[in-house]
């Protein structure tokens, strides 16, 4: 029986297919090596920077800073900047009025937020910190709208901005607003005074840390606690991880993050002792420890007497980007993981095809990471960089497609 053209297609996109969802589950386990790209800097006092935020397009936010170390200027010196697509050109952002402004997430419209003081003389007066929204290239920043000091986390692709703000009693409470940065929604707490909100998906759900209190007794002692705010915002869900007693005032937690799948980016700890974990809740509820103490490489003889770990970003294959720490070691190292938050790696072991031979910069930690495998690492030199795995997945893809075509086409010449 003689194949019609479209029976050719049907087999042929069919192949793909398969062969799209095989890449697209696994672009970092594939990825052996990496390019990095220099933000750069602007020079003079500003001597170094700090990458907090990415997305789709490679466009990096974060900010430079002077007259300090590791992120910190001893006298809020900073300035808040935006790149073009994967991490090509250096720009500053205006800041409210004020002497100071830092970016930390920018979505794939380049709408980017961050916090800017609105006052000329270095954050010493009071009340002088606002969220800011730059809604596109060349746009002027504007406040989010928050009567008191105020700061911005995280924005969706529908232009929801997570951030916490000082309410009318002096407390700090995390806040969501509508689409398009429009008006601030306060987010409610666990029973206790403040919380903070930490990220957003496209659909919504924030991710908060709050104060619990379980028992209602003003005395005893509050603990942060990880949860997700519901479409109202007021009332929350905490997120629990299996091994921790939740009745115990003395357990702690966070959500840092979540991404479009509902995939949650959480910690949990005891009080006392150096036990935390990184973990990644499915929208199902099963729970996975993220293994980053394989990571760590101890001196011969060394034993391991502490170990803390901490992650930043999740994207929407379930990659995670963040940090760990153990002694005796002085300096933290950042990591990455595969989808679903597999294959942990330390980045400082990752091979780059365009380091020079005398690099010998430390990865502190890694902050954001795209759909595209792309991350942003921040080292101990005081430098800011964008990392792309080689080839990219997206690229992958493409050759698989380009060459599927090639041999359908022979085939359908042979048998013409």
């Amino acid at each position: 029986m003689k194949h019609t053209m479209k029976h050719h297609l049907v087999r042929l996109l069919a192949a793909l297919g398969t062969s799209g969802a095989l890449l697209a589950a696994a672009p970092l386990a594939q990825a052996v090596e990496y390019k990095l790209t220099d933000l750069g800097g602007f020079g003079g006092d500003w001597i170094g920077m700090v990458a907090a935020g990415l997305n789709n397009s490679g466009q990096v936010v974060g900010y430079a800073y002077a007259r300090g170390n590791n992120g910190w200027s001893s006298d809020d010196t900073y300035m808040a900047f935006v790149t073009g697509a994967n991490g090509v050109g250096l720009t500053s952002i205006p800041t409210l009025g004020g002497s100071w402004n830092r970016a930390t997430a920018i979505n794939d419209q380049g709408w980017v937020v961050g916090t800017s003081s609105i006052s000329p003389d270095n954050g010493d007066a009071p009340d002088d910190t606002r969220a800011f929204v730059m809604p596109g290239a060349g746009a002027t920043p504007r406040s989010l709208g928050s009567a008191g000091n105020s700061t911005a986390s995280k924005i969706n692709a529908g232009g929801q901005v997570t951030g916490s703000f000082i309410n009318a009693d002096g407390l700090q409470r995390g806040f969501v607003t509508k689409p398009g940065a429009g008006a601030l929604q306060p987010i409610g707490t666990l029973g206790g005074a403040t919380s903070t909100a930490n990220g957003i998906n496209a659909a919504g759900t924030v991710a908060v840390n709050a104060e619990n209190r379980m028992r209602g007794d003003p005395t005893e002692p509050v603990r942060s606690r990880g949860a997700l705010a519901d479409a109202s915002n007021q009332a929350l869900t905490e997120v629990k991880v299996p091994g921790y007693d939740y009745d115990n005032i003395d357990t702690i937690s966070g959500v840092a993050d979540i991404n479009d799948r509902g995939q949650v980016l959480s910690g949990a700890a005891r009080f006392y002792g150096p036990d935390g974990g990184v973990y990644l809740t499915e929208a199902s509820g099963a729970v996975k420890k993220i293994e980053l103490g394989q990571l760590v490489k101890f001196p011969t003889g060394g034993e391991r007497t502490e170990f803390y770990a901490g992650a930043s970003a999740i994207n929407n294959l379930g990659q995670i980007a963040g940090r760990f720490t153990y002694s005796p070691n002085l300096f933290s190292h950042a990591f990455i993981t595969g989808p679903n938050g597999s294959d942990p790696v330390d980045v400082n072991d990752l091979t780059f095809v365009n380091a020079d031979p005398s690099f010998n910069d430390l990865f502190l930690y890694a902050s954001e990471i795209n759909d595209r495998g792309q991350f942003v690492v921040t080292t101990l030199g005081s430098r800011a960089f964008l990392v792309t795995p080689v080839p990219e997945p997206a690229v992958v893809l493409m050759m698989a497609c380009g060459l599927g075509w090639v041999v359908w086409r022979r085939r359908a010449n042979l048998k013409a």
